[in-house]
């Protein structure tokens, strides 16, 4: 988990999956999955 502000220029290496449902109302049409956080410019 990293933190990061609001406005930060970031780049994050993970898994983008497309219209993700893990159901009970938690729809993403897009999310990165596994990220981490590689550079913080």
């Amino acid at each position: 988990m990293e933190n990061v502000k609001v406005g930060d220029v970031v780049i994050f290496e993970g898994t983008v999956s497309l219209k993700k449902d893990f159901g009970a109302g938690y729809f993403y049409e897009v999310i990165v999955e596994n990220a981490r956080l590689v550079k913080e410019i």
